[in-house]
């Protein structure tokens, strides 16, 4: 027997206090009467002590009641020992992680991999419960342990068998941390429910590569009771590889960047970039020492089948050798333009739009009029409007219902007031400002996309620009409208508005 609170035991020695008590509050049993006193004071009776104790049976019962609080309040515990049937179990459970990256693609490795997990699996037990798992750059649970518990011994070993059979390997890259902390926590969700956890472990098939990324390891609690047993796969020779480049989205230079990398074991330097033809063209040679990369832009290639893809020449090994080249389409756009200047007009718009917009490398662009049929198909990105010619009336309504951009830029002030008028601005009214002197540009908003190329101190200089002629806008201004530019009169010279539907934007230029 124990004591889950040894220290109220020490209150037993209360029981002192009712024999003090009862030695020391005794008073004289005697009383006598005189007549003598019967004009003097009472006083109260003298505390007398005893030299024994009296009342045995009341001061035990005082004693014992005392006694029985200290005991209580010390909580006694008698422990017996309990034995809890709980029959043998011999399961294990082994979770078998699949590296399945870009590196098991070389020649003979991956029937390697399958046989050498194979013949691990035959010289397991019966009572081993086996899960079968993958990992490139994401993890997969091909046959949970879970499911695994459900089928029959021999039958579980020919399901993992099977689905190892129908795992290929992938060009992505290696997220071995991850795979293991996805791995280890399925092991722990299969032991959940279990009265007794069983042995476990993980097989870990892999040739360990470099640039394998472990860093989901660094914030995980690893189980002490879960080992990882590294099946090794037969590395790769020393091996170098070409990776696309992205292209910087500011940067000007359209050729297309590859990266050229050696591994630190390599014992070459020198290779040779081929175009992927039959014929076998020749790039460039990349001189990259080992352990690093180069970067290098290609050269136009010289003909469309051999800018499909690009070789590397002088490794040891060949898998990843071959770079498939994205093929570059322009993006096609239409830009409507609704006005009368005619294309070999040198004073009309229509001029300058045509080679301020003419097709490049990123964009094929097909500048039409109103008398051709465009909304048949995809819209217009953007309409052009100079003029109020008839058919802008009808036309202009079904653009902007479209989706189409509007660009207005009238040459009157009975245009620019028809022009907002069809683009649902009735109440604007404009009128042609004075040409004695010609007006400047002042308060320009950098921050807007018209102008934010222009905003470094080089290029936001607009005082050599003069406008001798332009409209000045009256009323209130439309509904969310923004004023990108103003005239040294504060009257707006650029601004924009979004329409109803909200899926397209109107700028008007006075």
């Amino acid at each position: 027997m124990t004591w889950l609170a040894p220290l109220y035991l020490a209150g037993a020695l209360a029981i002192a206090a009712p024999i003090l008590f009862h030695m020391w509050r005794r008073t004289p049993r005697g009383k006598r009467t005189f007549s003598t006193l019967m004009f003097l004071t009472p006083s109260p009776p003298r505390v007398t002590s005893l030299s024994k104790l009296e009342h045995w049976s009341l001061l035990s019962l005082r004693a014992l009641a005392l006694l029985l609080l200290a005991l209580a309040f010390a909580r006694p515990v008698l422990r017996i020992p309990a034995t809890l049937p709980i029959a043998r179990d011999e399961t294990e459970f082994l979770a078998v992680l699949v590296d399945t990256s870009a590196s098991l693609q070389r020649d003979g490795a991956w029937p390697q991999v399958q046989k050498l997990i194979e013949d691990r699996l035959s010289q397991l037990p019966s009572s081993t419960v086996v899960g079968l798992f993958h990992v490139d750059d994401t993890w997969s649970s091909d046959l949970s342990l879970t499911e695994a518990l459900q089928l029959e011994p021999g039958l579980q070993r020919a399901e993992v068998v099977r689905r190892l059979g129908e795992l290929k390997p992938t060009w992505r890259g290696t997220h071995l941390g991850e795979g293991l902390v996805r791995t280890a926590q399925a092991v722990q969700e299969a032991q959940a429910g279990r009265a007794v956890p069983c042995p476990q472990r993980i097989w870990l098939v892999t040739d360990l590569q470099e640039g394998s990324n472990l860093a989901a390891l660094r914030e995980f609690a690893w189980p002490h009771d879960l080992p990882v047993e590294w099946v090794a796969v037969p590395p790769a020779r020393a091996n170098a590889g070409l990776q696309l480049v992205a292209a910087s989205p500011d940067s000007q230079d359209d050729r297309l960047r590859v990266r050229v990398s050696n591994a630190a074991s390599s014992t070459q330097q020198r290779f040779q970039l081929i175009w992927g033809d039959d014929s076998g063209t020749p790039c460039m040679e990349v001189i990259v020492p080992p352990g690093q990369g180069r970067v290098v832009a290609l050269p136009a290639a010289p003909t469309q089948a051999a800018g499909q893809s690009l070789v590397l020449k002088g490794d040891n090994e060949p898998f990843d050798n071959r770079l498939w080249l994205p093929v570059r389409q322009p993006q096609r756009c239409t830009v409507m333009y609704l006005g009368t200047d005619q294309p070999a007009q040198t004073e009309g718009l229509r001029y300058y739009i045509d080679r301020a917009l003419a097709s490049n490398p990123r964009y094929d662009v097909t500048v039409v009029d109103a008398t051709q049929p465009v909304l048949s198909g995809a819209p217009p990105v953007l309409a052009v409007l100079t003029d109020a010619i008839p058919e802008g009336a009808e036309l202009v309504p079904k653009l902007l219902a479209a989706g189409t951009n509007l660009l207005l830029v009238p040459k009157s002030a009975e245009a620019a007031a028809k022009l907002t008028a069809w683009c649902g601005e009735p109440g604007l009214t404009f009128s042609e400002a004075n040409s004695d002197d010609y007006a400047l540009w002042a308060d320009i908003d950098f921050e807007s996309p018209w102008f934010a190329p222009f905003a470094e101190a080089q290029f936001a200089d607009f005082s050599g620009i003069h406008f001798w002629k332009h409209r000045v806008l009256s009323g209130d201004l439309p509904a969310r409208s923004q004023v990108f530019v103003r005239f040294d009169d504060q009257s707006p010279a650029i601004l924009q508005w979004p329409t109803k539907t909200g899926d397209s934007t109107v700028t008007l230029w006075t």
